[in-house]
């Protein structure tokens, strides 16, 4: 007779049997093919019937026969009848190939996820979290729900004033030496070459704060320029100080700005004083926002 539905997924198994020589020794015997538990095999031992169970004459479980004692030694005188019930159900699998949805779930050990994991809801603040990386930590939450990047790009450094004086500077005298490197993280400013460049690692909006000191003369003037792929893009100018002399000043600026990866970025310096190696020290820091 005809039947609605998918065909079922378990048959029922042919009755069959087995025998096993007992040694004096052997408790565990292999079967033939797997059973769920201990009743599903009828076992005789010397044509004795045995008593299923823990702790009675024997248990098995898969493709194993394990006897409480070892059966005398004797050639065929353990008979086994596997009994005519529906084979043992195999281990739920999902298919790897359709959706998997579920209102809850609780997983004991590890999840690992070979592609994107996102996180969506209805209501405010649905977010989604995506990672490219094979190692390390992308984002921590502490146990007071204190969240950190410990991989944000970020550069912090000061050193002693480098530029040129009376003329917008060129590549090659921008800010080079930066003496004391706070922070580098991720090596995205090229401290060591001496290029004074910040290379973005990735597409994102980069916060960028300088400081430029020098000292005052009559009518000094300074000038702090923002340099994007080797352009210049902005300028950052300190007044002429028209009654000050022989102080200190400094030039403060900072910005926003959106940086495609691979882009670079960097500050160059000039004034119309002379002297550039005085005591005063230049400050930048570059870190990326979002």
């Amino acid at each position: 007779m005809a039947y609605l539905g998918p065909p079922p997924s378990q048959k029922l198994a042919t009755p069959t049997s087995q025998y096993f020589s007992g040694n004096g020794s052997t408790t565990a015997f292999t079967l033939n093919r797997p059973v769920n538990v201990s009743e599903d095999l009828n076992v005789f031992v010397n044509n004795v019937p045995q008593e299923p169970g823990s702790g009675k004459s024997y248990t098995a479980t898969g493709t194993t026969l394990t006897f409480d004692a070892a059966p005398a030694s004797g050639t065929n005188n353990i008979y086994v009848v596997y009994r005519g019930l529906a084979e043992p159900t195999t281990r739920l699998e999902h298919d790897a190939n359709a959706a998997l949805a579920a209102t809850t779930g609780t997983f004991s050990g590890n999840v690992t996820i070979g592609g994107n994991l996102s996180v969506t809801g209805t209501g405010a603040g649905a977010a989604g979290i995506t990672s490219a990386s094979t190692s390390g930590t992308a984002i921590s939450i502490d146990s007071s729900n204190r969240v950190t990047i410990p991989n944000q790009p970020l550069f912090v450094g000061t050193s002693p004033i480098e530029g040129t004086s009376g003329a917008e500077p060129a590549t090659s005298v921008r800010y080079k030496r930066w003496t004391n490197v706070l922070s580098n993280i991720g090596s995205h400013f090229d401290n060591a070459s001496g290029a004074g460049l910040f290379t973005a690692p990735v597409a994102g909006r980069y916060y960028i704060l300088m400081k430029a000191g020098y000292k005052v003369t009559y009518n000094a003037w300074c000038g702090m320029y923002l340099y994007k792929n080797s352009t210049n893009i902005c300028v950052f100018w300190d007044p002429p100080d028209t009654a000050t002399n022989g102080t200190y000043n400094a030039n403060n600026a900072n910005i926003v700005l959106d940086l495609a990866a691979n882009d670079t970025c960097g500050v160059g310096y000039h004034t119309n004083y002379s002297d550039l190696t005085a005591n005063s020290n230049n400050f930048i820091s570059i870190g990326l926002l979002h």
